[in-house]
């Protein structure tokens, strides 16, 4: 079970591809010499998010998955200012709650990859949890032109290790305005 469970963590981590690194990179340098103290504020937040793909856990607490969301997110407000709009509504008392790393990412990740975001399509995205012991990401939707259904080899990957994990599956809702996944 540990064997299978560090396979999909690894295939979660392997999400953060080559094209992440190389846009990353791309809008540092679209920084330096501009606005460095963004450059800067960059490089600390990228340096944090690949630090935290590297060690092994197979589970963490959900204040280590937010700040380190959190880091990823800072890349992105760089990249879309007020375009990318994430709130949060995160009970204190689930802090300490055990979730599968890199997954929350994932879920903010795939709504940044297959929506719009523009000045006419900003892209609202809810990290929340609930009553029921649950995490939930909710994005409003706007889908790119050439996106077809959402739920790729990622998703499917960590609903695979959350019931490996923690024997409970993953729930996607969604309708014409909102998609929203629990965990």
């Amino acid at each position: 079970v540990e064997e299978n469970i560090r396979a999909h963590y690894e295939a979660l981590k392997n999400q953060l591809d080559p094209h992440f690194l190389f846009n990353s990179l791309n809008t540092l340098n679209g920084l330096i010499g501009i606005d460095d103290d963004k450059a800067h504020d960059y490089v600390e937040n990228l340096s944090s998010i690949f630090r935290y793909t590297l060690h092994r856990k197979t589970i963490c607490k959900l204040s280590e998955e937010i700040w380190f969301v959190n880091s990823y997110i800072n890349l992105f407000k760089i990249r879309y200012g007020e375009n990318l709009v994430i709130q949060h509504a995160i009970d204190d008392k689930y802090l300490n709650w055990y979730v599968m790393p890199i997954s929350i990412q994932l879920l903010v990740e795939n709504a940044i990859k297959h929506n719009t975001i523009s000045n006419k399509k900003p892209l609202f995205i809810l990290i929340h949890t609930t009553d029921h012991d649950s995490v939930i990401v909710e994005k409003i939707i706007n889908p790119k032109l050439r996106d077809g259904v959402p739920g790729g080899v990622g998703l499917s990957n960590m609903a695979d290790g959350y019931e490996i994990l923690y024997h409970k599956s993953i729930t996607i809702t969604s309708n014409e305005k909102v998609l929203s996944v629990e965990i």
